[in-house]
């Protein structure tokens, strides 16, 4: 989350909006396949967030295609904060419903989203550089 605040604020202001169209997808992917399990908490396919951050970056720079080389910038960011605030923060009310003593926010289903986010923005990164 660091590094992804970090980029936000270093490189993607300019491109504030393109990133909040990226941010806004993944979001709402994030939400739709997120589940919350009594017992287990807050999980979402691992691969999902990855794609979901892929597709909407790519969508999001088609708006503006001189902005093809901060994609992997903004599959990054919309990757971490889509998916924490999508599948976490949207789904509390849930999670407070169930009676959970404790709640993780990024645990490990979401952290592994997060960490495949990350390794495809790498990827995307080599493509568009």
């Amino acid at each position: 989350v660091i590094v992804a605040l970090y980029l936000l604020i270093s490189s993607l202001l300019p491109h504030i909006q393109i990133f909040l169209l990226a941010f806004f997808i993944v979001t709402a992917a994030s939400y739709a396949f997120a589940k919350v399990i009594k017992g287990v908490g807050i999980i979402i396919p691992a691969f999902l967030p990855p794609l979901f951050a892929s597709i909407a970056s790519l969508i999001a720079v088609l708006q503006s295609p001189q902005n093809f080389s901060v994609m992997p910038k903004i599959a990054f960011t919309s990757g971490v904060f889509g998916v924490l605030f999508g599948a976490d923060i949207l789904n509390m009310r849930k999670v407070i419903r169930m009676g959970a003593p404790i709640v993780s926010i990024g645990g490990a289903g979401v952290f592994d989203g997060i960490f495949l986010t990350g390794f495809m923005s790498a990827m995307l990164a080599l493509l568009f550089m």
